[in-house]
């Protein structure tokens, strides 16, 4: 390349009055080339004039990767204020440069044994490059909100395309925290209401 923007396999020079100025040219390795050592000439000629050529030689590394399955782990209940049954799903990485980072999204929390500590996130150090298929264990955490919680947990690391796991379930209040009110004013029930909160009409609590 010229402009070291735009790259092709060869590159003209226009000469004028039989000179070419002196002109910076700019060689890469192609991003088809495979992983390994890859070696070369870069040829210079012209009619009549005697080829010159410059040696190249570099070395392609192989890409990190990382690998997550399943993709998907649903189904997961809890009462509120305690935690779900965790779920186990696989992670792994090759060449990797970097640590395996492991993020739960808000509502949830993983651990790399099934068993406590879990903890928003976790590290896994790779051995020469890689991280073995390894079990990681997800559960809805004892602070999700009642209700339908969801998100996706990411695996990162340097230079490697992110992968996520995502993860749903459902947070329920426990049986005793509801009660229903009768209103004598539309002779019917209000409703479910939480413990606590204010009586529709005065007359108290009547247990569901």
């Amino acid at each position: 390349s010229s402009d070291n923007s735009t790259f092709s396999s060869n590159l003209t020079l226009a000469q004028t009055g039989g000179n070419v100025t002196a002109a910076t040219v700019f060689v890469r390795i192609a991003a088809t080339t495979s992983v390994g050592s890859v070696s070369g000439n870069l040829t210079l000629a012209s009619t009549n004039a005697t080829t010159q050529s410059v040696s190249l030689n570099g070395t392609v590394a192989a890409r990190p990767a990382i690998m997550a399955s399943p993709a998907s782990l649903s189904g997961f209940t809890a009462s509120l204020g305690s935690a779900s049954t965790a779920s186990a799903f696989f992670v792994g990485g090759t060449d990797l440069t970097a640590n395996l980072t492991i993020t739960a999204p808000a509502g949830f929390e993983i651990s790399g044994t099934g068993d406590v500590p879990f903890a928003s996130s976790l590290d896994l150090a790779p051995l020469n490059g890689t991280v073995a298929s390894t079990s990681v264990y997800a559960r809805l955490a004892a602070s999700a909100p009642a209700g339908s919680n969801s998100g996706n947990i990411t695996l990162a690391s340097t230079g490697a395309t992110s992968q996520q796991v995502a993860v749903s379930g459902t947070v329920t209040l426990p049986y005793e925290d509801w009660v229903a009110y009768w209103n004598t004013q539309t002779g019917s029930f209000s409703g479910a209401t939480a413990l606590g909160s204010a009586d529709p009409d005065g007359d108290g609590p009547m247990e569901p």
